[in-house]
């Protein structure tokens, strides 16, 4: 027998399937709420640009066979590997922004596991319940008023998972107390669930509740492999020598597609592709000297943290 309801969060409208196979909440945000957007800008570069460095470099090896020096094969073959990172964690990057902007959000809770739109959070053994992280809102229209945000528990070690943020603390509290209950009778049902905790509910700060909301992401493979290409290169280090092997493999193989003497419009990539990694050194350069000049308090002055209360 499958069971549904309907209710509103904040002007979100919530759907609630509940069977005995799955218990599901699907969350729809108002039309008007902001949604992220794959424009042509972002498509341009981190899928087009390195499709046609690839296929430049590609085709100038194809078109002109004849053996180079022994450095230009190889800074050549650098900017190919490189292209293909590039467009590799491109297209990770691109399929997330076009998930994202889905209109419904799905939080789908099976006998096996606990699913958050496309991705596995954890398995349903190890849901141990929900958490409410609130404060008093310090900017913005709501300065002063309670808000909050809400984590899954998981775990021994209480990992928690984020589900909403920066929403008016009662309606969250009323969202939170309707999964709490239908989890209890779904997992209670299942008998593959141990009980649940009570309802966690925090005071803190906002800048704690999104530091600690959300300390155990969903699983991805291919998202922490975009998430670990992106960390190595916004390093100064390894950011730096990532560009200084592609300024050599462009200028390596642009050569080979000269001397192949293909179309300049194949060139095109390889202007663009350079341009790119000019304002990506820039800003790897000036993020670090901010970084480098932010004052620190002085040593009499310790910065004090609150320590969350739980009730």
């Amino acid at each position: 027998m499958t069971e549904q309801n309907h209710f509103t969060v904040q002007q979100m409208s919530v759907t609630v399937t509940a069977s005995p196979e799955a218990l599901t909440y699907t969350f729809t945000p108002p039309a008007a709420g902001p949604r992220p957007r794959l424009s042509l800008l972002t498509l341009g570069v981190f899928v087009v640009v390195p499709l046609c460095l690839l296929a430049g470099v590609i085709s100038a090896g194809v078109v002109n066979p004849v053996a180079e020096p022994r450095w230009s094969l190889l800074l050549s073959g650098t900017c190919l590997v490189q292209a293909l990172i590039w467009l590799t964690v491109g297209a990770i990057i691109v399929v997330e922004i076009v998930r994202l902007g889905q209109a419904n959000v799905v939080l789908r809770f099976t006998p096996t596991a606990v699913w958050h739109q496309h991705h596995r959070v954890c398995r349903l053994s190890e849901l141990r319940g929900l958490r409410l992280w609130h404060y008093h809102a310090t900017t913005g229209p709501r300065a002063g008023q309670r808000e909050a945000y809400l984590s899954l528990l998981i775990g021994d070690t209480e990992q928690t998972h984020g589900l909403f943020g920066r929403f008016d603390e009662p309606q969250l509290l009323y969202l939170a107390d309707d999964m709490h209950r239908r989890l209890t009778a779904f997992g209670f049902h299942q008998g593959l669930m141990p009980a649940l905790e009570p309802l966690s509910i925090v005071a803190c700060t906002e800048a704690e509740a999104v530091q600690q909301m959300n300390t155990r992401p969903p699983h991805s493979i291919s998202r922490s492999y975009a998430q670990r290409c992106l960390n190595l290169v916004g390093q100064p280090v390894t950011g730096t020598l990532w560009c200084l092997l592609m300024f050599a493999g462009l200028f390596a193989s642009g050569q080979r597609m000269m001397d192949a003497e293909l179309s300049h419009g194949w060139l095109l990539a390889h202007v663009v592709s350079g341009f790119l990694h000019v304002i990506l050194l820039l800003g790897i350069w000036s993020s670090k000297r901010s970084a480098t000049t932010t004052q620190v308090p002085a040593p009499h002055q310790p910065p004090t943290a609150t320590r969350p209360s739980v009730s």
